[in-house]
């Protein structure tokens, strides 16, 4: 064989052999963790207790004891001299300064804190006479576990209203880790930051939801945008400056929530509503407002008194944004969450929203309103709304919060 066809049939063999190697995968690069979130539980003032499922350790500063195992229950007991933590097998004292945590020492391990699972790290905190119970867990998780405390999570249909919840939840949450390094906690476990149901709330919806949008956060130009959310706002979204004085944020103002030609949240139970009170009732929330009502104990001579309302003025969307009231020679005039507040029945609670409008019915009042929340940033109905007509989470995000935009933080 002449030279020439040696080296072509050594070429053909090289390649005949690359053809017949196996190809390695390409190695994926594992997603980077999520930062950890710090959520405030619970503010013990007395004696509480926690329930174990699986193995957990408390780790303390000199020690770490085992729990979970045979006594699944443990109290806890705070006084103005610290904490106790005990059960039928151990006692442990605490002073002030002290700070231990519970660690789960199983991957299925779980903390049962009235009526809800928590899976994550739990601190003890003693401040001011309480003990702060916090827990400690990857953002996502945390998410996982907001998400169906905040948002229907039962329907296939609103699944892309889900993602944008997602999105509203991790980015509110995460401007919190960033502004409060320096604090015992990231984020109250409830409705004063975002309602929070642990690892028993969680749904296959919402997890789908949140590893979707995993590490997907709203910026407006170069900072984290404000994603405040609400139930329904009645078919207008209003001013952040309107609600709590904040300065006017270009992509939280007030305008129409429209979706062709109806309102994006027109089949929600609370777009539309209508609510009576009494003069008793008037009275008693006047009371309950201002420490004296002017009543003289009978509900007949309650309604001998003139009681004015009205609205005094009204921001751009239609909500009241100043009510008055003349009762019993005194005027009073009231802003904000103060009008949800006093026209609220029971007590104690808040009026779905200030988008309403005044009636007189023979001795009654009658309030005939729409919408429920402040009606700041992302309507949820709205957002169900416009999912189930197909619109993508990114659309319905840039519905309500126009001129932001998204990036993944990790």
């Amino acid at each position: 064989m002449n030279p020439g066809k040696k080296l072509a049939a050594a070429f053909f063999l090289l390649i005949l052999l690359a053809s017949c190697s196996p190809r390695l995968k390409k190695q994926e690069r594992p997603a980077p963790p999520s930062p950890p979130i710090r959520v405030l539980l619970a503010e013990i003032a007395s004696v509480d207790s926690l329930e174990f499922s699986g193995l957990y350790h408390l780790q303390t500063e000199e020690a770490r004891y085992a729990f979970g195992a045979r006594t699944p229950r443990v109290y806890l007991r705070v006084d103005s001299s610290g904490f106790r933590i005990y059960n039928k097998k151990r006692f442990l004292q605490f002073r002030t300064t002290h700070r231990v945590s519970f660690n789960p020492a199983q991957s299925a391990s779980y903390i049962r804190y009235r009526g809800h699972k928590y899976a994550g790290r739990i601190s003890l905190i003693y401040k001011k006479g309480k003990l702060l119970l916090i827990e400690q867990l990857p953002l996502e998780h945390y998410i996982a576990g907001v998400v169906p405390a905040e948002i229907f999570t039962n329907k296939k249909k609103w699944f892309e209203a889900v993602k944008a919840q997602a999105v509203c939840a991790r980015t509110y949450a995460y401007k919190k880790i960033q502004s409060r390094k320096k604090a015992e906690f990231d984020v109250y476990g409830d409705v004063r930051d975002q309602a929070y149901g642990g690892l028993g709330r969680q749904t296959l919806l919402g997890d789908k939801a949140t590893e979707q949008t995993r590490g997907s956060v709203l910026f407006y130009k170069d900072s984290l945008a404000y994603t405040y959310f609400h139930a329904c706002d009645g078919g207008a979204s209003e001013s952040v400056a309107d609600v709590w004085g904040q300065k006017e944020r270009p992509y939280l103002t007030g305008r129409q929530d429209a979706l062709g030609d109806s309102f994006s949240c027109a089949a929600a139970p609370v777009f539309r509503w209508r609510q009576t009170r009494s003069m008793a009732q008037l009275d008693s929330a006047y009371a309950f407002m201002f420490g004296h009502g002017f009543s003289d104990s009978t509900v007949s001579d309650t309604t001998r008194i003139a009681l004015s309302l009205r609205v005094a003025s009204r921001t751009p969307s239609g909500r009241v944004k100043q009510l008055e009231l003349l009762y019993g020679g005194e005027k009073r005039i009231l802003s904000g969450y103060a009008i949800r507040r006093f026209l609220a029945w029971p007590l104690g609670g808040y009026l779905p929203s200030t988008l309403f409008r005044l009636e007189k019915k023979g001795d009654n009042l009658r309030i005939i309103g729409g919408g429920n929340g402040h009606g700041v940033g992302m309507c949820q109905y709205g957002a169900m709304g416009r999912s189930e007509k197909g619109m993508r989470f990114y659309h319905i995000l840039q519905s309500y919060y126009p001129g932001t935009h998204l990036e993944k933080v990790y």
